[in-house]
């Protein structure tokens, strides 16, 4: 997720499909130290999707 947001530019939207319950934590304090939006979480099924837009 790092790299891929490294590579987009501000305003851009991305969206990460995890299965991993530790990235309800891990991922939002990741974000919390940069200056990308979590913009939703959906948990479906045990699967967790984040919208993040990058912010550079």
């Amino acid at each position: 997720m790092k790299k891929g947001l490294e590579q987009l530019k501000s305003g851009d939207v991305m969206q990460v499909i995890a299965d991993d319950p530790e990235t309800l934590h891990d991922i939002p304090m990741y974000l919390g130290r940069t200056d990308h939006i979590l913009h939703d979480l959906i948990n479906s099924s045990g699967e967790f999707t984040f919208i993040i837009e990058v912010s550079k």
